[in-house]
């Protein structure tokens, strides 16, 4: 229920369990550093833009692999965030 606004070089904590998303809300390109612990959380990341190239990212699918990196996706209050924000989700 919070929302930041990070400005160039800023560093914001995404707790553990604790839904969260990010975008770019400026014109310009945008870099971002993200750091994860434990390591090796990076591939579930590898692995969803797998299945979302070879278009087999289903509601199921994305559930399964959550599960099995220890962690849930919730992607039911994105539809709602991309309507306020006007944005484009590329998931």
């Amino acid at each position: 229920d919070e929302e930041f606004t990070a400005d160039p070089g800023s560093w914001i904590l995404k707790p553990r369990d604790v839904l969260h998303t990010f975008w770019n809300a400026g014109p310009e390109p945008a870099r971002i550093i993200e750091l994860m612990t434990p390591g090796a959380f990076e591939h579930m990341f590898r692995r969803m833009a797998g299945m979302a190239a070879r278009d087999e990212l289903t509601d199921e699918r994305l559930d399964d692999l959550a599960a099995e990196f220890g962690t849930m996706i919730d992607m039911a209050w994105v539809p709602d965030l991309a309507a306020r924000y006007g944005l484009e989700v590329t998931l």
